[in-house]
Order: C-alpha cells, then sequence, then structure tokens
C-alpha cells in the first residue's frame, strides 16, 4: 500500500495551512470528504483502468484470446477516467458523509444506516460517473479524438444521450460505495474482534466487502454497458432487433437471447477491481482523512 499512501499524501500537502486555523463547521467535513475521496478515486484510476477494459471488452462479447491486450489501447481514456474519478469519488465520500450526519441517532450510526448513507452516497455520483464511462467506452471501442467520441455519442439524440443507462448505473454505485463506506468498514470492525492485526482485517474485510458487492452489482453493470454500447436502442442481429429503451427492457432482452449468463460476462475482472478498488479506495480515503483531522486538532 506504500504507492497509495504516496498518492494520499500528495494530496494532504496543500492543506498544511489548515495548521494555521482550525476549520469549523459542516463546510470543513465536506472539505475533508472532498480531498480525501478525490485522493482515494486517482489511486484506484491508476490501478484499475485495465482490468476495467477487459470487463467491458468481456461483456462485449468478445474472449480474453482475441481482444487487444496493448496498454496503448487499455489505457485509452486514461485522461477522462482519471480526471473524472477523482470528482466521483469525492462526490461519494462527501454525499456519504451528509446522508451519515442525517442519519446517527444519539451521535452514533448504526450498521445498516452506514451500508445505506453509502448507498446514496453512491447513486448521486451516478450523475457523474456514467457521462464518463460512456465516454470512456467509446474511445476505447474506436480510438478516435475526444472530439469524435463525444460526436458519435450525441449524434442522433443529442445531449441527452451522455446519461443514458443513468439508472442502472446509480443502482450499481449505489452498491459499490455502500461496499467501501459502509460494509468495509461494518465487517472490519466484526472481523478485527477475532483478528487483531489491523492489516489482515483490513485485507479480509475488504475481499469480503469487495466480492459481495462484486455479485450484487454485475448485472446492473453489464445493463448500464449493455445501454451504453447500444447507443441508438437498437441490439445488433445477435439480438434480435429488440429495443433497449430503459433498464427493464435492457434486462429482459439480455435475458432472452443469452440467458442469466448474460448478466455475469466479465464478473472476474470487474470482481479483482472491486475488490482492489474497495481496498485501495477505502484505505485512501481513511488515511487521508486521519492526516486532515491531525493537522485540524494542532
Amino acid at each position: 500500500m506504500n504507492f497509495f499512501m504516496v498518492v494520499a499524501i500528495i494530496f494532504v500537502l496543500p492543506l498544511h495551512g489548515m495548521q494555521e486555523q482550525k476549520a469549523q463547521g459542516r463546510t470543513s467535513t465536506i472539505m475533508r470528504d472532498i480531498t480525501a475521496g478525490s485522493a482515494g478515486g486517482i489511486a484506484e484510476t491508476i490501478a484499475g483502468t485495465a482490468l476495467n477494459y477487459v470487463k467491458n471488452r468481456m461483456q462485449q462479447g468478445e474472449s480474453l484470446r482475441t481482444m487487444n491486450l496493448d496498454p496503448r489501447v487499455m489505457y485509452r481514456g486514461f485522461v477522462v477516467n482519471a480526471g473524472s474519478m477523482a470528482p466521483i469519488t469525492a462526490i461519494q465520500v462527501a454525499a456519504t458523509g451528509i446522508a451519515q450526519s442525517k442519519l446517527k441517532v444519539g451521535g452514533e450510526l448504526s450498521p445498516a444506516a452506514q451500508i445505506g448513507a453509502g448507498t446514496f452516497g453512491g447513486a448521486v455520483s451516478a450523475l457523474v460517473s456514467g457521462p464518463a464511462e460512456l465516454f470512456i467506452l467509446h474511445k476505447q471501442n474506436s480510438g478516435g479524438s475526444a472530439r469524435e467520441t463525444y460526436q458519435k455519442i450525441t449524434a442522433k439524440k443529442g445531449v441527452r444521450n451522455v446519461w443514458r443507462g443513468l439508472a442502472p448505473t446509480m443502482c450499481r454505485d449505489g452498491g459499490f460505495t455502500a461496499g467501501y463506506m459502509g460494509l468495509m468498514p461494518v465487517a472490519k470492525k466484526a472481523i478485527a474482534e477475532k483478528v487483531p492485526n489491523d492489516s489482515i482485517a483490513t485485507l479480509l474485510a475488504g475481499i469480503a466487502a469487495g466480492l459481495s458487492v462484486a455479485i450484487v452489482t454485475h448485472p446492473f453493470d453489464g445493463i448500464k454497458n449493455r445501454m451504453q454500447d447500444d447507443l441508438n436502442s437498437e441490439i445488433e442481429d445477435i439480438h434480435k432487433k429488440k429495443i433497449n429503451r430503459n433498464m427493464l427492457s435492457t434486462a429482459m432482452n439480455m435475458y432472452k437471447a443469452e440467458g442469466m449468463k448474460s448478466f455475469f460476462a466479465g464478473l472476474t475482472p470487474r470482481g479483482i477491481r472491486v475488490v482492489e478498488a474497495i481496498l485501495v479506495i477505502g484505505t485512501v480515503q481513511a488515511f487521508v482523512t486521519k492526516k486532515i483531522d491531525a493537522i485540524k486538532l494542532n
């Protein structure tokens, strides 16, 4: 985790001026959460972009043996991805923090409230992650310029196509954020009672939360990818020319054409990435939050 600690520290250093004055109130907490979330998001993007490429291609029906694994192809759209992950994760952490403050009872947050707050934070972040992933998906597929990719996305239905697949994205991101902001801390607390080593407890909690989240949210990720890949609502011949109007119709078309396996294509690379992401984002976010709080107290 040393690499990610370095990334996190880079984000903390500009806040050193906080030593001169103690920030007060909710604004200070939100800014802390935004900084911590941004650090975690960028660290995860560096680690997870290649796995996301493999997952996307498998969901589009390509096998690992035939896909292009040239890093120059796998990391197409990396700048957009890195640039979007910082605000996406910042939104997730900040929105979750706001929800947590509203759900506390007697200053305490129940496990259910902690997971629920994470679900809310993730759903809100989909307003940014959905368009960003749509752009990355089509840039990786075509290899065109940023302008060409945007023109392709908006060619027939205009700007509203930018938010295509928003509903399944909200379901997926809600579950993912509930994983690292809710389920992982809850699991770690339970595991720590039997495993005194903090690093091992963190690793086990991350694996447990990551695998659970990956399995539950992967069907939504597949539906989202199918809707975004199929920009103009028409499925290709293999899908019998049905229309993907919304999340429900897309799911029904996928099931009729390919059965349950269509909802779990690419689960292995995404499962690995979700575990990695929950560990990286959760660890970096907690680390940065702790450092900022320490600075505020001095």
